[in-house]
């Protein structure tokens, strides 16, 4: 576990996770080892939209064709409804910053996001 691979574990003053149940889930493990903490969730922290690709297999013709562009460091490509890589760090990012700058001095933060 990941948890037991830390010799020195600092305590969390604050737990930040996606909306998504894995994020959660991981939250909560976590939590359990950092009492009296801070567990908060934001939409903003959840992982790439697909859009209209939402669930669909990465096996699809046109998936690995937006993907493969990513590859090439084409970070604008996106599905119709969905996200590129760079709006979704742009979100994520901005919101980790928002974070960090509303938090006391000498606080550790834990993010989980996938």
């Amino acid at each position: 576990m990941l948890f037991n691979a830390f010799p020195i574990r600092p305590v969390c003053s604050f737990l930040y996770s996606s909306i998504h149940q894995r994020a959660m889930q991981t939250l909560d493990i976590v939590s359990d080892q950092h009492t009296n903490t801070h567990k908060l969730r934001f939409a903003e922290l959840k992982e790439l939209g697909w859009g209209i690709w939402e669930g669909t297999p990465i096996g699809q013709k046109e998936i690995k064709r937006v993907i493969q562009s990513w590859d090439e460091g084409y970070l604008d490509e996106k599905a119709t409804s969905g996200e590129s890589p760079l709006e979704c760090e742009d979100r994520a990012v901005n919101k980790i910053y928002e974070l960090i700058l509303n938090s006391e001095a000498h606080s550790i933060l834990l993010v989980c996001k996938y």
